[in-house]
């Protein structure tokens, strides 16, 4: 009788954060073969929508940058995934370390961190899509 995907990730802990990490490579790789000039994913939905960038619109060129090691090209393309990418090596480290039994320790975000975190994506939403040298700097296009 062949074993149930619980009972695998019981003895195997460390599965899911290397196959997501596997996956994450994947698509790292595959981003940074990517020629740049077209969209892989097709067009945004929200900027089809609203003709506006959202706060993810140009992640994934700034991931293609960053594969090219080139962290001001990706800072260009959208400055809020290089914001955030201490905080998913936390989240990484964190993962992991529960999967291997080793506690580390996970801040937990209040009400008002929330509020505050929420606040400042809405800002980075807005303020890319002003016109002016700042929303010219922080838009999307390449």
């Amino acid at each position: 009788m062949a074993p149930r995907p619980a009972d695998l990730l019981h003895r195997h802990p460390l599965l899911p954060p290397v196959a997501a990490s596997a996956a994450a490579l994947v698509g790292c790789v595959a981003v940074a073969r990517w020629d740049g000039t077209s969209s892989p994913l097709g067009p945004c939905p929200f900027q089809l929508l609203l003709g506006v960038d959202c706060p993810g619109c140009g992640m994934t060129r700034a991931v293609r940058s960053l594969t090219h090691l080139d962290v001001a090209a990706a800072a260009d393309h959208n400055l809020l995934l290089l914001a955030a990418l201490p905080v998913l090596a936390w989240a990484w480290v964190a993962w992991v370390g529960r999967a291997a039994g080793i506690p580390v320790p996970v801040p937990r975000l209040g009400n008002r961190a929330t509020v505050a975190l929420v606040a400042v994506i809405a800002a980075f939403a807005v303020v890319r899509n002003l016109p002016g040298p700042l929303g010219d700097y922080l838009d999307a296009r390449a």
